[in-house]
């Protein structure tokens, strides 16, 4: 979170794109959203693009949004009871003033890893939806050394509880 937090407090633009050093933004990425957004009538708060998801060998291991049920154009806070229909950091997009009100509770030394979780959900409750875009702008990267996810076979595996992530979320928002 601090290195979000640092990258944001940094950032001169009123959107502000999260990006892992292992994944990758794709050429096209910054204009493609400014159309995304120049189009909507009401300006979003939160935008979350689709990723491609490259396994440790480099092959496409298909669309985080596909794998992730993520249908439609938004999703409010009503729509979400259940999973994680967040794209991971490349794929998260957000308006300063909802980081903004974020960082401002977000204690970032409890969020050393997995700061996305807590900027997604935050950014959820703050800016009320999320806005799909439903274009590959990004690609989240399946390696050895990613903290969360890895491969079993054709498909995901996450290495982490994600009970044990709960609590301390729950104490966030």
């Amino acid at each position: 979170a601090a290195a979000f937090k640092a990258g944001f407090e940094s950032a001169r633009h009123e959107w502000i794109c999260l990006l892992d050093s292992d994944d990758l933004y794709k050429p096209g990425k910054l204009k493609a959203l400014e159309q995304f957004i120049s189009a909507r009538q009401q300006l979003p708060g939160f935008i979350c693009h689709d990723l491609d998801i490259l396994g440790p060998d480099g092959k496409m291991m298909g669309s985080w949004f596909q794998r992730q049920g993520v249908a439609g154009n938004a999703m409010n806070v009503t729509d979400a009871v259940a999973g994680y229909r967040f794209a991971n950091p490349p794929g998260q997009v957000y308006h300063r003033s909802v980081l903004a009100q974020i960082f401002s509770c977000l204690d970032t030394e409890k969020w050393r890893r997995g700061a996305d979780n807590p900027l997604a959900w935050g950014g959820l409750f703050v800016a009320g939806q999320v806005d799909y875009l439903h274009q590959l702008l990004g690609a989240y990267r399946i390696h050895e050394n990613n903290f969360f996810m890895g491969q079993s076979g054709q498909d995901l595996a996450p290495k982490i509880n994600w009970l044990e992530r709960w609590p301390p979320l729950l104490e966030f928002l």
